[in-house]
Order: structure tokens, then sequence, then C-alpha cells
């Protein structure tokens, strides 16, 4: 216990240590020396917590007298250790990654420095164990996100997403900061309990999480994120800020009630996502709206109360996207900034090793079977396949698991395409060489869920029909037909005459694709309202935070909310 703690509170004065290495240069073999033993320290501390079930909570009143009455209060438990473990992990290889990366820049140890405050506030926030620590893990997060999706201040874009990334994230803050004034009215403790506020701290909590993890209506901030550069999308949107929401539902999931509300909320989001996806032709949008997706499938599965599920996938997901942005960073970077992969699949880019983890990493997100990813999609595929379960829901569950495949699919496909061509690899490609960081991350999405759902999920795996198994893998093959249709040519059919009808009704599937067409053009008429109408005009008042249009667009949302809650 004494190793623990001394290990618990070393955990962020090792942050200081990386600091002052940082400025004799990144490749000092002491920060990745020091880095390599905190890694091993959190291994066999998540070891130990999850082979007996530990959990403590440290607190010191060192400023209990003038703030509320509340004192610096860490937790350490599974969930602590392990997204810490995780989001360590990530960002190791996210730094490595930038080496290379943002060679060429004139501060990159500034920018390194600004990606290790923004790991230390993720850690803060995640190791919290009151509100008053939550808050400053959660405002830090965000002012380091902006400084990071900004850093290229000479482009307007960049300045511009960063900003509007602030204030979606702002009515998040002003979620959380209602939800500490509840319990500072009401008492933390009858408000937990139920007895008072519960209807209005369960709103302030859907309202706060919903604008951190880019969950319908809040999502435009997340793709327009992309202007930062590559190592910054890859930390932002696989294992820290947008898991913030996510992991704040985890840690209140025994004390709310509106789970049906949640899960209405991850499957429209599951959903849009996909559809966007579907629809666009950005290389890095595909990525960052697939996040959206992935994000709104999480608030599925704690809405349908699977919480250790939702726990490992948070993991999991952490490593195939942060591999998925990389690599896509990787290609960009080879084509000079070319993200319309319509064009470069036609240009001498690739390397083949870079496509090939890039379709596995779209696999594993598939659900691909016996992958990670496979192991939690299939359960929750097998719970609402067998219980009383909502018509409407169940099918917004499954078309969102499906474009999944779709997109996943699609950029597969026109990827592989040119080892038809035998293309060379671009000169633009010297400094994207494959390094470990790529190894790894891959190894861990492949063999991660296996591991951790053996030592810590669920034991429910031989309580399904053996039948039902099936269904994840007749998503993919279904969307697969559906992609391989869409991508040929219109004379397609007379290469099978008489065998293409056995899987395929032309006039069927042009009906589908025209409606799938309606559906994607309407979802971004909807996100140009959201993105470019509202924000243009909070644009066009300086002081944004005064302006009367985001007042009158937080009291919108918070009237229906109240609408549907009561």
């Amino acid at each position: 216990m004494l190793f623990l703690l001394l290990f618990y509170f070393l955990q962020f004065p090792l942050m200081l240590f990386y600091f002052y290495f940082l400025w004799s240069g990144f490749n000092s073999k002491y920060v990745k020396f020091m880095y390599k033993i905190n890694l091993v320290l959190m291994f066999f501390i998540l070891l130990s917590f999850v082979l007996k079930g530990m959990s403590f909570t440290v607190g010191l009143n060192i400023w209990s007298y003038f703030v509320f009455g509340s004192g610096f209060g860490l937790v350490l438990d599974v969930q602590s250790v392990l997204f810490t473990l995780i989001i360590w992990i990530v960002s190791w290889s996210i730094i490595l990654f930038s080496e290379n990366y943002m060679n060429s820049e004139m501060y990159m140890y500034n920018f390194v420095f600004l990606l290790l405050m923004f790991i230390f506030f993720m850690v803060v926030l995640v190791m919290s164990g009151n509100f008053l620590m939550l808050l400053i893990g959660w405002e830090g997060v965000g002012v380091m996100s902006y400084l990071l999706i900004s850093w290229w201040s000479m482009r307007y874009l960049a300045v511009n997403m960063g900003m509007q990334a602030v204030l979606f994230n702002r009515i998040g803050d002003f979620g959380l900061l209602l939800i500490i004034f509840t319990g500072l009215v009401y008492g933390f403790g009858p408000v937990m309990n139920g007895y008072v506020g519960k209807n209005l701290f369960m709103v302030f909590l859907l309202f706060g999480v919903m604008a951190k993890s880019s969950q319908i209506f809040f999502h435009p901030w997340l793709p327009n994120a992309m202007e930062g550069p590559t190592p910054v999308s890859s930390l932002l949107h696989s294992s820290t800020m947008v898991v913030a929401g996510v992991y704040l539902l985890l840690r209140l999931s025994d004390f709310y009630m509106f789970s049906y509300l949640i899960t209405y909320v991850g499957a429209l989001t599951m959903l849009m996502g996909g559809l966007f996806s579907v629809s666009q032709f950005d290389f890095k949008k595909i990525v960052a709206y697939s996040t959206t997706s992935q994000l709104g499938f999480m608030f599925v599965l704690i809405g349908l109360g699977l919480k250790q599920i939702c726990l490992l996938y948070v993991c999991i997901h952490a490593f195939f996207k942060a591999m998925l942005f990389l690599i896509s960073g990787a290609f960009i970077h080879g084509v000079n900034s070319v993200q319309d992969f319509r064009i470069m699949k036609m240009t001498t880019f690739i390397n083949e090793s870079f496509t090939y983890f890039f379709a596995f990493g779209s696999f594993v997100m598939m659900g691909f079977p016996f992958m990670s990813a496979f192991y939690m999609k299939d359960i929750m595929v097998d719970y609402t396949s067998v219980t009383f379960f909502n018509v409407m829901l169940m099918i917004l569950l499954f078309l969102g698991l499906m474009t999944t495949c779709i997109y996943s699919l699609r950029i597969i496909f026109y990827m592989l395409g040119h080892l038809y061509l035998n293309l060379t690899k671009n000169n633009g490609m010297e400094n994207m060489v494959m390094g470990y960081y790529y190894v790894r991350l891959l190894v861990l999405s492949l063999v991660s869920g296996l591991l951790l759902f053996y030592f810590y999920g669920p034991n429910v795996e031989f309580l399904v029909f053996l039948g039902d198994k099936l269904k994840p893998i007749l998503f993919i093959l279904f969307s697969a037909v559906i992609v391989i249709l869409a991508m040929i040519r219109p004379n397609f059919h007379m290469l099978y005459i008489g065998k293409y009808m056995l899987f395929y009704n032309p006039a069927l599937f042009k009906k589908i694709s025209t409606l799938i067409d309606v559906f994607s053009w309407f979802w971004l008429l909807v996100d140009y309202f959201f993105m470019e109408l509202l924000f243009s005009m909070f644009l066009k008042k300086y002081t944004l935070i005064n302006s009367k249009y985001i007042y009158l667009f937080t009291g919108i949302i918070f009237v229906v909310f109240l609408f549907i809650i009561n």
C-alpha cells in the first residue's frame, strides 16, 4: 500500500521532470527511460488492482477552508489506473511520431511541451476524486486543446476552428458548473441519492457530456479540429478530450436514471457520424466523423448498462483510432497536404506497410471477427437481440453498426487500389518511416481486446444462442457487398450474367442507394446549419461570450431537455 501511495504522488511530479529534460533535446535518453519506467510501474499496479479489486481515495485538505470545503482529492481504482495507463501509452507513441512529423517546425519543443501539459490535465481529470479536481482537469484540457488546434496561428482556419472548439466546449463547461452549483445548493449527498435536484443534476450532466464528447447537435467542433497538426488530432480524438464526457458518465453511472435518453442520444450520434463519413471524401474528415460515430456507440453501451464493456471499448478505441490518425497524417504529408482520397489514390505516395496497417485498424473498428472490438460489439448485438428492446432503437443501432462497416470498407478499397497499378512511394514520405510506435499501436489494437476482456470483462459469452454470433459477421459481409456494388462500374453485371441476381437486385439497390444519398445530404444540411450559419452568427459579435445568439441556442437546448425529461 505504501508503494502505491508513493507512486500515486510521484505520478504528477514525473511530468515536471519531463518538462525539465525536454529542453535538453527530445532525444534525451533520460526522458525515454523515465517514461518507460512510468509505464512499467503503471502496468503492475493495474494488474494488482484488477486481480485484487482494490480501490482507495487520497485526500489533502490544502485549500479546504477557502474553496467550498473541497480538498485535493484523487481516486485510485481500476478505472482511473487503466485510463491513465492508456493515456501514457498512446501519448508516448504520438510524441515519438511528432519527432518525425514536425521536425521542420521552429518551436517543436514548445509543441511537445503543450502536448505534455494537455496530458497532465487529462490525468488530473481521470484521477479526480471530487468535482473541484474534475473542474480543474476539465478546464485545463479545454484551454490546451485551443492552443494545440490553433498551433499554426498564421492559418485563418486553424485559429477559427480552435475558437469553435472552445465555444462548443464552453457549453459543456457550463453544464459542469451547473452540476457543481446544484450540488452546492442542495448538497451533493442528497442529490446523488436522488432525494432532491435529481432531474436538474441529470440534465446538466447530459448537457455537459454531450458537448464534450461531440454528440448530436454538438458535433461540428470535432471534425473541424482537424485543422490542427496530426499529433493533436490523434491525441484529442483517441483517448483524451473526446472521451472525457464518456469517462464522467462512467464515473456517475450509478446515480442517473435517464439511461434511455443516453441510449437514444448515442444511437442517433452513431448513425449521424456514420452517414457523414459515408458522404465524405476528405481523408481526415472520414476518420474524424468515425470518431463521432464511435463516441455514440460508447454512449449506447453506457445507456444499456454495459459499463465494463464501455470501459474496455474506450481503451481499444484509443489504440486503433490513434493509429488511424497517425497513418492518415503520414499519407497526407506524403502528398503535400492533399486530403481528397480520390486524388490521393492516383498519386505515387503509397507505402504498402502504411496501407495494410490502416486496413487492419479499420477492420478492428468494424468489429471484424476475433479482433479486439469484435468482443464488445458482439455483446452489444447479443444484448439487443435476445432481450425485450425498443424496435426503433434497435434499427438505429444496427444501421449505425452497418454504416461503420460501409465507410471503413469504402476507404480500404480506395486505398488498396494502388496495388494493381504497381505504384511506388513518393519522396514526401522519407521522414514517415515505419516506426515502432505504429507497430505498438497495431499490436495493442489487435490483441488488447481479448486480454482486457479475459481479465476484466463480464462472463456472458455462453449465455447467448450461438446463431446470434453470426450477426456482426453478416453486418460486415452485407456492408462489403454494398461498397463493392457502389464502387463498381455500371456494366458490372455484364461480367456475371445470370449470377448477380443471386444477391443483387438492381432496382432495389438503386432505391436503397438513393435513400442513403437523401439521408446523407439531409445530415450534411443539418451539419451546415450548425457549423456554418449558427457559427457565423456567433462571429458577428466580437465578444462571443456576450452574444445573445449563444444564450438563445443554449436556452433552446435546455428547454428541449426539460420537456423530454418531464
